[in-house]
């Protein structure tokens, strides 16, 4: 008879001690292991170096971590759920390091494989690349990323039996899948505990082998019951009058070919799928593990397994699936999608990307970095100027880099641009409405104007 590692909860998390690494399974609400998290907040740790994908979503995750004092340095990919996270960081209570999604589900693969680390073309010629060795490689440049192994990792699991094999569910697979190989000490909190024998080996995603404790989840990090208002709104596109956002994301749609795999991220991206022209069958992938993915799920059917990397609950195509965290960025990075379409604070005339972080507000480059150095086509989707009116395309970024001379198309509410394969972006259309001339003003960086540019070109749909 195998000897059960179901133990109780209070004596898994004494394995934490102060000073530790601690890796975490779960993906804003998705998956996230809050039951030990919280069984962890009554033990006297502290000085904790906690690797998570992010801070957590509203007062749920690593922030009850952050907010009991018991984390010195978190290494993450997003912040922008958590706002107590960014406070913590401002007042010097916590170190941020931040890690690119991609980058940081490899250093736990790697961690989990006994590899040292890896080389990764993501974060070159931006802040990341600060203290990384470069190395070139059949003409192309990466930088050396160590792997992480961690002392103890807290993952969750839809069911488990009590050896430790592990199944997961729809979307909350992401992470846990990875992080459950990649410390010297695993313990998994399942939903549903089975005895030995009882859960179908084909479907046993985290072999046993893996994990040395099991304990009973007693929370739900299945976040709100429904789509938020004001979210279901940004991704569907408000009732009302069609804004500039429904403009530039029609056009935007217009550039999706019959089979492509896409990935659409947040705000103005998101739009994009309702404008998918008939006819036209995209696959929409997201950094969480799921393909196929449809419009937002109607009031009263939502499923809490089935979000999208925005953590809006959403619909699954048919032919759609889901896979891990890792499967998902070797997709992304494997050069698997096709286009990449994603929002910008700041884009440039060589083709540089500021999108995760300005003064005062700390966002996280989420999978951003990971895409816009994957994906064939990258597309900025942004208003042509900022609140205030000054420019968004402008001569050099100032912010910091999502990816350097990574973007090929350039999309505004007043016109579109392209990048030559030489350099430089070229102004084929211009939106219905507006003029050259007033394209020309309130644009900042330097292009060219075809010598066929379409006026009148897209405009209210």
């Amino acid at each position: 008879m195998a000897r059960s590692k179901m133990i109780p909860i209070d004596e898994a998390v004494a394995r934490v001690e102060s000073g530790m690494t601690l890796a975490l399974g779960g993906f804003l609400s998705q998956g996230v292991p809050l039951t030990l998290i919280r069984a962890l907040k009554a033990r006297p740790v502290r000085d904790l170096v906690v690797y998570s994908n992010d801070g957590g979503f509203g007062d749920d995750g690593v922030v009850e971590l952050v907010k009991a004092g018991m984390v010195r340095e978190l290494h993450c990919c997003h912040i922008g759920y958590t706002p107590d996270v960014g406070r913590a960081v401002e007042s010097g209570a916590l170190d941020l390091v931040w890690v690119p999604q991609g980058n940081l589900i490899e250093m736990f693969r790697c961690g989990g494989a006994g590899l040292g680390g890896f080389l990764t073309p993501v974060g070159v010629g931006t802040a990341v690349e600060e203290g990384h060795e470069h190395v070139t490689a059949d003409g192309r440049t990466y930088l050396w990323e160590k792997s992480v192994r961690a002392d103890v990792a807290f993952v969750r699991a839809h069911a488990g039996d009590l050896v430790g094999n592990l199944c997961y569910r729809g979307t909350a697979r992401n992470y846990n899948t990875t992080v459950a190989t990649c410390a010297d000490y695993v313990i998994a909190e399942v939903e549903h505990a089975y005895s030995v024998g009882e859960l179908d080996p084909e479907k046993v995603h985290t072999p046993g082998v893996f994990v040395d404790a099991v304990v009973r989840a007693a929370v739900s990090p299945r976040g709100p019951a429904s789509t938020p208002g004001g979210q279901r709104a940004e991704a569907e596109g408000a009732a009302a009058p069609p804004d500039d956002r429904c403009v530039i994301a029609a056009r935007a749609a217009r550039e999706l070919a019959d089979g492509q795999v896409t990935n659409l991220g947040a705000g103005i991206p998101m739009l994009v799928a309702n404008y998918i022209p008939a006819g036209v069958d995209v696959v929409i992938q997201a950094e969480n593990g799921i393909a196929g993915v449809g419009h937002v799920s109607p009031p009263g059917t939502e499923d809490p397994d089935r979000r999208n990397a925005g953590n809006l609950f959403v619909t699954l195509l048919p032919g759609g699936c889901y896979f891990d965290t890792a499967t998902s960025f070797a997709m992304i990075r494997g050069g698997h999608v096709a286009a990449t379409m994603l929002g910008t604070l700041q884009v440039d005339g060589d083709g540089n990307i500021a999108n995760y972080e300005m003064p005062g507000r700390m966002i996280g480059m989420g999978g951003a970095m990971d895409l816009v150095a994957g994906a064939r086509t990258v597309y900025v989707l942004t208003e042509h100027c900022a609140k205030d009116g000054s420019p968004k395309l402008i001569r050099r970024c100032t912010l910091p880099l999502t990816g350097a001379a990574e973007c090929d198309v350039i999309i505004t509410e007043r016109a579109f641009f392209r990048r030559r394969p030489g350099g430089g972006f070229v102004l084929e259309e211009v939106a219905c409405g507006h003029t050259l001339e007033e394209v020309a003003a309130c644009t900042e960086m330097a292009y060219s104007v075809a010598g066929d540019v379409r006026l009148d070109a897209y405009g209210a749909v």
